[in-house]
């Protein structure tokens, strides 16, 4: 089946078909994907949770995850990061598939996910899964689980689960943050809550490495998405809403083969290059939140 790549629209925010950005989605007629959702607020006590768990309702955010479309040839093309390419520019140089002609055979397929998603999509094509070739989308919900989603089928291919999961869940302490994919398309790269990041097999979900990006992730929060270039993974930290100090805002650089941290940039105390324990800097309140995050310049290498 060839089809057009799609990721998705989140609480009817904006709809990001891979490849176009098209805003509203009602003018397009489309129908997001829905996926389930426990239906109770974090300030809910735990009984109602449970309760809820049992009998989810079904929530529309437009996670997309295949738009079949007649001779497309968008087919063989990857969106591994937010916004396409280091720069974020949203603007791929190849043809996605995606035109006014054929935008009214797009299909609705709706998957029922393990989670909130509250960040983009990343795509890769004819990716090795279990020993099978396959089209995969992979998201990360708020409290860090990411999977890997058979974008043919809907099926989920394999879902890591932080070991922080079970003491966050229900907890203001989320991510936000979209994941990035490796130039080799073996590996992808994720953020979870607890202020790690993780280097994860495209094949099975296999943990390769995982490194703490910063030291009081209660109060630094992991918003902006992740960046890859030239071997370097890039996370940018934030604060919570409430802006409950102490949190500097920093953007943490890890060798994309050993997890090593390699460089440490902080908004404030910027003469230290580390990752600072908050309390030990006199000034809080800076953060590096934007949904681009690390925006690299793809020449100079500029962040």
């Amino acid at each position: 089946m060839e089809r057009a790549i799609c990721t998705l629209a989140l609480g009817g925010r904006y709809s990001i078909f891979v490849g176009s950005v098209i805003t509203p989605p009602q003018k397009l007629q489309w129908v997001g994907v829905a996926i389930r959702v426990p239906a109770f607020t974090k300030a809910e006590p735990q009984s109602k949770r449970a309760v809820a768990k049992k009998s989810q309702r079904l929530v529309t955010v437009g996670v997309t995850l295949a738009c079949a479309l007649s001779g497309s040839a968008a087919s063989a093309q990857d969106w591994p990061r937010f916004g396409w390419d280091v720069g974020r520019s949203g603007a791929p140089h190849v043809a996605m598939g995606i035109t006014v002609a054929n935008v009214a055979s797009l299909e609705r397929q709706q998957v029922t996910l393990d989670g909130t998603v509250d960040a983009s999509a990343i795509y890769l094509h004819h990716v090795a899964v279990h020993g099978a070739a396959h089209d995969v989308v992979f998201v990360t919900t708020t409290y860090g689980k990411t999977i890997a989603i058979d974008a043919d089928h809907g099926t989920v291919l394999w879902q890591y689960t932080p070991s922080s999961y079970a003491k966050l869940a229900g907890s203001y302490q989320v991510t936000t943050t979209t994941p990035v994919a490796d130039p080799d398309r073996r590996f992808i790269y994720a953020a979870s809550p607890d202020g790690a990041i993780q280097k994860l097999a495209v094949s099975d979900g296999r943990v390769v490495w995982r490194t703490a990006v910063t030291r009081l992730p209660r109060r630094e929060k992991l918003a902006a998405p992740l960046n890859i270039f030239r071997g370097r993974v890039f996370a940018a930290t934030g604060g919570y809403i409430g802006d409950a100090p102490p949190y500097q805002g920093h953007v943490a650089i890890l060798d994309a083969e050993t997890g090593a941290l390699l460089h440490v940039w902080n908004s404030l105390c910027s003469d230290r290059h580390e990752l600072l324990d908050p309390s030990s800097c006199s000034a809080s309140g800076s953060a590096i939140w934007g949904r681009a995050g690390a925006v690299i310049d793809s020449v100079t290498g500029t962040v």
